[in-house]
């Protein structure tokens, strides 16, 4: 969905290289499209949502960072059980996410105050925002965080540290694991997919006769 969300957004350049980036780009979403579809459709609940769910379980309020993709996928799933804040500095989205989920709360996220004070809740995180910027907020906050999600990629090299406990996404998947063996072949025929599809794409052949940029790289 980020991915997504950046080929939507970013404008190409109108030159030969711009071209073959914006071929890429759309060979990537389609390539996604296919493997999902293939191999990873019908795998049950273990979905971002259902897997987060199960760390929030008994926590009251949960405050989510984010309100991207990932965090649309996820709120389904946290306003069934607990009281919602979502975090956001882009108010455009944070408008489209209270139209579709009326019960939660909406704050910007900013570094301030913004969270219920004196209130026990779990942080989610599904922004790519950097560890230094959470650890910031969370300082300024007067709730009681006593346990955070963190769903980045960029944790494995840029991982948050609380006082309370963190889960990230290893944690999230191996747990995951062992209820689901039946989805083991459907992720190795993935993986596979996968791996033809960037062959397929490395030896590509494209063919510009007037393609000078070729002869001068």
């Amino acid at each position: 969905g980020q991915f997504r969300s950046f080929y939507t957004r970013t404008r190409f350049p109108p030159t030969s290289w711009g071209w073959a980036i914006r071929q890429i780009s759309e060979n990537l979403l389609v390539d996604a499209k296919v493997v999902r579809q293939r191999h990873l459709e019908g795998l049950g609940s273990h979905c971002y949502g259902g897997l987060v769910r199960q760390h929030l379980k008994g926590i009251p309020s949960v405050a989510l960072i984010g309100a991207g993709q990932l965090a649309s996928e996820i709120i389904p799933w946290i306003v069934r059980k607990a009281e919602l804040t979502v975090f956001c500095r882009d108010s455009r989205r944070a408008e489209q996410l209270t139209f579709t989920f009326p019960q939660i709360h909406v704050a910007d996220f900013a570094m301030a105050a913004t969270a219920p004070a004196d209130q026990e809740m779990a942080l989610v995180i599904a922004a790519p925002i950097t560890a230094q910027e959470i650890e910031n907020w969370v300082r300024l906050q007067s709730a009681s965080f006593v346990k955070a999600v963190d769903l980045r990629g960029e944790a494995a090299f840029d991982p948050v540290r609380f006082s309370f406990p963190v889960v990230e996404l290893p944690e999230i998947y191996s747990a995951a694991k062992p209820s689901r063996p039946d989805s083991t072949a459907s992720v190795a025929a993935a993986r596979a997919e996968i791996s033809l599809a960037a062959e397929r794409q490395a030896n590509q052949a494209q063919f510009r006769p007037f393609g000078w940029e070729d002869l001068c790289a």
